[in-house]
């Protein structure tokens, strides 16, 4: 936009703005804070000489700083004296209002008699509530000497030629500069063309207008700025609506706006909300002419065509398809709007489609939908050769995925040779193509575990044309296959190690890969575990023995075999055998007493002369009743235990064992009853 522009202004909206601000903003307001200064209202009339007022010809103006108690004259204030006096006085007051008036719009001969004749305000009609007027008239005093920031207050005064004065306004505390108080502005519409725009904020039902800035920022770039455009109000109802219009824009720019309102002394409110338009009208647009599609045998899909005789409004171009002229439709893609052409590639053959096109705006608008056009995709070359991969044995047979290698593709057809034949044979129907990748599963009770395949796959397009056959793959099925169970496991303890021997299975397979020997402890009293796998590795298939060098001494173990096929599958578990080292039994103490005395039953024994022992163990039961153990002894302590937890009249009996170092636990020992 270009910036040496001219400012454009109604006088009859800047006279009713300051007839409705004024009677909002004054009320009994003496003192008022502008951007630059204070105004100061001095009365109704205008003293003069000619027009003296209670004795007075002239107002005096006083000001004092809040808080202080000394009034300093700063200004005396009369009706003007002459039309060349009323007249400079306008000028001047032009560099102090926030909206000045062009000098050939105010009656200036009009206002300088009913001033001269009458010398009242109420003379002058509505414009004495123009802010230039009232200040050349001598009704309201600009104070351009007030400091920002400080709080001043004011008195005015008449005063006569005697000098006598009368106290006529005391005024409010007041600084300057304030901010307006008005409701925020809020965007409504807009109308828009290549050679000016024009929108619309409003402040609400039941609000008053008020004088107001625009700013503008071009081309989304920059800083935004004041910007001199027509400025007008309209109401509708009980609204006010505010209104720009700018008609040196720059056809299809992109413009923001916002406006900044003023109350009656040039203070600003809040800024409105931001508006985005855009120098052109995009309902004038032309649709898209000319449209076509065209069949593409050679490289397959559709092809649609079209002509635009706008493109400088259009931010780009959406194409929308459908099976149903009336329905259903989807965007497929967005174009630049350069763009006169587009091919469909996803489109099958032997369908219909239904295609138009929606246009986008710079600033997002959406146009209606072009006209509608109808193609068929129809082809008959072979498509391209898929691919095949993932293929892997499962316990049913053959599994694989088909990688499409063209959209064309509908079916696909298997091949297979298990090597009796010399060329690969067709061995599925159609198999449906779904999406990109196809599952296919062979699961022909003619699969062996103990073969491998080879697989083909040949595409099919809509008008059954054959492709190419993919890339040979060799897979052999994951059907089981039944190694023999391991027969006349045997278990011996020889020294420190348990051999294990089993008969030779090789004769009776001959995919035998090897063995694996499992091993479980058996505890006495309790329930064995699951077998664990005990060689670290395969055994080959030929070695049909084993030595367990881990077994420990007098633990007792349950063995058994498993034989593995060279296709890792396993057999069940051989019958297991047992064996153990047996360990050195302690020996139980011997010469167990007991003696019923007045604090319990007195137990004593001889000592076991035995290496490697750790500690003895005093157990007792009654009839019926589990043994428990009451007490552990050392073999260095003194060999005695009194049992003070019995009850006189029972019957108890005791017996003893011994445990050594490597927890062994002996037989039971002698037993001695005793009544208590």
């Amino acid at each position: 936009m270009k910036t040496q522009i001219s400012f454009i202004i109604r006088v009859a909206f800047l006279i009713l703005m300051s007839q409705s601000v004024f009677a909002q903003q004054t009320g009994n307001t003496v003192a008022s804070g502008g951007p630059l200064g204070i105004y100061v209202q001095l009365g109704t009339n205008l003293p003069s000489a000619i027009h003296p007022v209670d004795g007075g010809v002239a107002y005096s103006i006083e000001r004092r700083v809040s808080g202080e108690n000394k009034w300093v004259p700063i200004a005396s204030v009369s009706a003007p004296a002459s039309l060349s006096d009323f007249r400079s006085r306008l000028e001047k007051s032009m560099h102090e209002v926030p909206e000045p008036i062009p000098m050939n719009y105010i009656p200036i001969d009009t206002l300088w008699q009913l001033v001269s004749r009458y010398g009242s305000m109420d003379s002058l009609g509505f414009w004495s509530n123009v802010l230039a007027v009232r200040l050349a008239a001598g009704m309201m005093y600009f104070d351009a000497t007030a400091k920002r920031g400080v709080h001043y207050q004011y008195r005015v005064l008449l005063v006569g030629k005697s000098r006598r004065q009368i106290l006529v306004l005391l005024s409010n505390v007041e600084s300057y500069p304030q901010v307006a108080i008005l409701p925020k502005l809020h965007f409504y519409s807009k109308i828009t063309t290549e050679k000016y725009v024009v929108a619309y904020w409003t402040s609400g039902r039941g609000s008053a207008g008020n004088p107001f800035t625009a700013f503008c920022q071009d081309g989304l770039r920059g800083s935004f700025r004041p910007v001199a455009v027509r400025r007008f109000l309209t109401q509708r109802k009980d609204s006010i609506f505010y209104g720009i219009e700018d008609t040196l824009v720059q056809a299809y720019q992109i413009y923001r706006y916002f406006l900044v309102p003023q109350d009656y002394f040039g203070n600003p409110g809040i800024a409105s909300d931001t508006a985005l338009v855009g120098a052109y009208s995009f309902v004038e647009v032309p649709l898209p002419i000319s449209m076509h599609v065209t069949n593409l045998d050679s490289t397959g899909g559709l092809r649609i065509t079209w002509k635009l005789r706008n493109t400088r409004a259009l931010r780009s171009l959406a194409i929308y398809r459908s099976v149903d002229y009336d329905k259903g439709y989807v965007k497929l893609t967005d174009l630049s709007p350069q763009a006169d052409s587009y091919v469909d590639q996803t489109a099958k053959p032997m369908v219909r489609y239904f295609y138009y096109i929606v246009m986008t705006g710079i600033l997002g608008e959406a146009s209606p939908p072009s006209a509608k056009v109808f193609g068929m995709y129809i082809s008959k070359i072979a498509p391209l050769a898929p691919a095949i991969f993932g293929a892997a044995g499962t316990p049913d047979g053959v599994r694989f995925s088909i990688l499409a290698s063209d959209n064309r593709d509908v079916n696909f057809r298997v091949y297979r040779n298990d090597g009796t034949h010399k060329y690969l044979r067709l061995v599925s129907g159609a198999v449906p193509r779904t999406d990109s990748v196809t599952v296919f599963n062979d699961t022909s009770h003619v699969l062996s575990g103990n073969l491998t395949y080879a697989y083909a796959v040949r595409a099919e397009g809509a008008s059954h044309v054959l492709s190419g056959f993919s890339d040979t793959v060799y897979v052999r099925p994951g059907v089981a296959t039944h190694p023999p169970t391991p027969l006349g496991l045997t278990a011996t303890a020889e020294g420190k190690a348990i051999q294990l021997y089993w008969h030779d299975m090789q004769p009776f397979d001959d995919a035998l890969r090897g063995y694996i020997v499992y091993r479980r402890t058996l505890n006495a009293g309790k329930s064995p575990g699951a077998f664990v796998r005990l060689s670290p590795s395969f055994l080959p298939a030929d070695q049909n023995h084993f030595a367990d060098t881990t077994a420990e001494v007098g633990l007792h173990y349950d063995y058994a075999v498993r034989a593995v096929d060279m296709f890792k599958t396993q057999s069940a578990l051989s019958a297991s055998a047992q064996a153990g080292i047996p360990a050195v039994q302690p020996i139980p103490p011997a010469g167990l007493t007991a003696t019923s005395t007045q604090g319990g039953i007195l137990l004593q024994w001889d000592r076991t002369y035995q290496p490697g022992l750790m500690v003895y163990r005093l157990y007792r039961y009654q009839r019926g009743a589990y043994p428990i153990r009451i007490a552990t002894v050392r073999p260095d302590q003194t060999l005695q235990f009194l049992d003070d937890h019995t009850e006189k009249g029972q019957l108890y009996f005791y017996y003893l064992t011994s445990v050594n170092t490597e927890g062994v636990e002996s037989d039971r020992g002698e037993e001695v009853g005793i009544r208590r």
